[in-house]
């Protein structure tokens, strides 16, 4: 597949390891795409794609060890995609628990988003924390991101950009929500799933109209429920509200 130079679209397939797709620097559309550490299919192949646009997804993210080769990927220069997935799977690496960490926070330093970046949804993380690019420290990052999910990951969070609508999480350890939620002002929708370790919600932006909690610790799910409790007080200025641990079909 890499001799089609002249291919601009490849959508609609699943991931897949594409040897040399670097070679394919015409490429508008990718959508989704695997790394790996054999030749030809590292994250680096990416560093030349800068017609991509639109949506990109990538795994395999546990095949990248430091932040000099999430740098090669160079996806701040991809400044037509609006929609970033990363993906890290099962890493079957020996080494301890602290090396893992310090190469999934290294890794996603380094794979800083175009400015004009609109939705990040992040997938498997477990660093030691979030990148300065997410923390509004990073001059050339994103500063307009107005969707951010984060599914099975385990690293407490920090403060995020003031222009974010909408805030899902699913299936993540952490104990926290974001600092001075209160402050994102643009914030309309906030989705918290199956968080057991989250047990009191912050104090909740004027601008929030959404807030669905689902099978989330006990106590905080109780809370909820009960009609002057601190944390029943900080949605009610919210116009729908969503507080649910029953299966639905």
């Amino acid at each position: 597949m890499f001799g089609l130079i002249n291919l601009r679209h490849m959508a609609g397939m699943p991931f897949l390891k594409i040897p040399r797709v670097g070679r394919m620097t015409l490429l508008r559309t990718l959508q989704k795409i695997k790394v790996g550490k054999e030749q030809g299919c590292e994250l680096k192949q990416l560093g030349g794609l800068n017609q991509l646009r639109g949506k990109l997804s990538i795994a395999g993210l546990e095949n990248v060890e430091t932040q000099q080769e999430a740098l090669e990927a160079k996806l701040g220069d991809k400044e037509g995609l609006t929609t970033l997935q990363l993906s890290w799977g099962h890493d079957h690496d020996v080494r301890g628990e602290l090396k893992k960490q310090e190469a999934h926070t290294e890794v996603l330093e380094g794979l800083c988003p175009p400015k004009h970046l609109e939705s990040l949804t992040i997938y498997s993380y477990h660093g030691l924390r979030y990148p300065s690019w997410m923390m509004g420290e990073h001059g050339g990052g994103p500063k307009y991101v107005k969707e951010l999910s984060l599914f099975h990951c385990s690293t407490e969070l920090g403060g995020f950009w003031p222009h974010l609508r909408s805030f899902y999480m699913y299936c993540c350890s952490s104990s926290t929500m974001p600092d001075h939620m209160e402050h994102l002002t643009s914030l309309r929708r906030l989705d918290l799933d199956w968080c057991p370790n989250i047990r009191s919600l912050p104090t909740l932006p004027r601008s929030l109209d959404y807030l669905s909690l689902t099978f989330c610790h006990e106590m905080l799910m109780s809370a909820c429920r009960r009609a002057g409790d601190p944390n029943w007080e900080k949605f009610q200025h919210v116009p729908y509200v969503c507080v649910s641990d029953l299966e639905t079909t």
